[in-house]
């Protein structure tokens, strides 16, 4: 099942936004690495996102990663759409710029 929820975060219970964001981060890491440990996917009909890339190539078969560079590079040459969304373009490093690089979960 897809679970839709919308919030307004105005921050934790004291107004700190970041310490809102930081246990938002915190719930969503743990979700999906145990939703991808139990054999589902971080994936949906909305697709991947930044947020999910992590958990998208550690489901997806190299060769498959390999094809869809492959297939990016010829269709997007210059690397302009959707960069580091599901792929790095090949030959530029983006990464997993989603939010929960932005606000990595402390230790």
């Amino acid at each position: 099942p897809a679970v839709y929820i919308s919030f307004l975060a105005l921050g934790d219970k004291d107004g700190n936004m970041k310490n809102a964001l930081d246990n938002w981060c915190k719930i969503k890491q743990v979700a999906n690495t145990q939703v991808v440990a139990r054999g589902g996917t971080v994936t949906h009909h909305h697709a991947v996102g930044r947020d999910h890339r992590g958990g998208y190539e550690k489901q997806m078969p190299p060769l498959f990663l390999t094809a869809l560079g492959a297939a990016k590079e010829s269709m997007d040459p210059q690397g302009v759409l959707n960069p580091g969304v599901l792929i790095d373009p090949v030959g530029k490093s983006v990464g997993i710029t989603g939010a929960m690089q932005v606000y990595p979960v402390k230790e």
